[in-house]
């Protein structure tokens, strides 16, 4: 009785992986065009950051920091608030 129960046990496990990735697969057409829109605004940014040398808060180094770690967010996070005035 404990083998049968293990066994459906992993076969169940099996399922909802097989359902997580169906969900993935069907959704991964929306998130490419994103992810290559925030890859481009990531290169804009370290391109902008290692040109000019004032920012608003911070340093460069921090900035590649925030840019490159928090990839989604860090772009936007750069453009909205490091950014210096002038440029």
């Amino acid at each position: 009785m404990t083998f049968y129960y293990h066994y459906d046990n992993i076969i169940e496990t099996i399922k909802m992986e097989v359902k997580t990735l169906n969900t993935l697969f069907e959704i991964l057409p929306l998130l490419v065009p994103v992810l290559l829109i925030d890859v481009a605004l990531a290169a804009a940014a370290v391109k902008h950051i290692l040109r000019h040398p004032r920012y608003r808060f911070g340093n460069s180094a921090i900035w590649l920091v925030i840019v490159v770690v928090i990839l989604l967010f860090g772009p936007i996070i750069y453009f909205v608030f490091g950014k210096g005035e002038n440029e």
